[in-house]
Order: C-alpha cells, then sequence, then structure tokens
C-alpha cells in the first residue's frame, strides 16, 4: 500500500533562537485512524502544521501522496477536522 503522506527527517527550531523543538522525525502515514499526543507545548500544533505544509519545517521534507485537508484548532475548543482527498474524492474524515 503506497503512503498517502511522507515526512523525512524533519527539524522545528524557532527563528533566532537556538531553541529546536523537535528533530530527525520520519513519520510515513498510510490509510487507517492516527493520532498525534502529547503534553502541553511539546509541539503537537507546529508539527500537524508542517504535516500539512501550513509551516515550514526548518530541516526536512514532507510530500503530499494525497490532496491533504487541515482545519487548526478552533475556539480554543482544540477542536480538529482533518481530512483526506484522492483525486478530489474525499477517502475519510476524522472529528
Amino acid at each position: 500500500m503506497s503512503h498517502l503522506l511522507s515526512a523525512s527527517q524533519i527539524k522545528f527550531q524557532f527563528p533566532n533562537s537556538d531553541s529546536v523543538l523537535f528533530k530527525n522525525i520520519s513519520i510515513y502515514i498510510q490509510h487507517g485512524i492516527h493520532v498525534l499526543t502529547g503534553r502541553n507545548g511539546v509541539g503537537k500544533s507546529i508539527f500537524a502544521e508542517i504535516l500539512a505544509k501550513k509551516r515550514q519545517p526548518s530541516d526536512g521534507i514532507v510530500i503530499h501522496h494525497v490532496k491533504v485537508g487541515y482545519l487548526s484548532q478552533i475556539d480554543n475548543k482544540q477542536f480538529w477536522i482533518t481530512s483526506v482527498y484522492k483525486n478530489d474524492y474525499m477517502l475519510k474524515s476524522e472529528y
């Protein structure tokens, strides 16, 4: 089965800072349910933005093999909607 999304050697460092939030993260996402969990402030939202190509990583590459939809947190409810598309047809949507 082919990957829907690939990310290789992702690093995020805050601009004008020596602070590295994360580095050397590689992930290959196939069909299925995937969850991103962690303590507050560890970079989940930034990582999700990088995977959705809404933010540039400091290093590494993200490749979308399908159209990826992304909607950020809404009204401070930390409510996420993600949708995966292939040839403009929705494959799945998770709430």
